[in-house]
């Protein structure tokens, strides 16, 4: 039997008609109350709305993403998986090299 890095104990065939998106709503619900929260601590922080509702935009973006690859079949994308492992350590090892604004 072949393994490959993300091969394991779920590696079932599930034909289309099978797959139901089933989310865990405790999990959901506490995530959006954090994330809610955290919008409230910035602009407690900063009395600005400008950048609570840049952040809520960020949130927002980041959410939608979360959905889309929770509900994406992570077998067909197995490749772009493992080859984006190689892309972010690079941008992670390119930031030690960028100077900040701030100097």
């Amino acid at each position: 039997m072949k393994n490959s890095p993300l091969s394991f104990s779920v590696n079932m065939r599930m034909s289309s008609n099978q797959r139901q998106f089933s989310f865990d709503n405790w999990i959901i619900a506490s995530v959006l109350i954090l994330s809610l929260f955290g919008l409230a601590m910035i602009y407690s922080a900063s009395h600005s709305v400008e950048m609570t509702i840049r952040q809520g935009i960020y949130l927002i973006v980041g959410l939608l993403g979360l959905f889309i690859f929770a509900i994406s079949n992570f077998r067909k994308m197995e490749i772009f998986y493992l080859q984006s492992f190689w892309i972010g350590l690079v941008l992670l090892i390119l930031v030690l090299f960028i100077p900040s604004e701030g100097g």
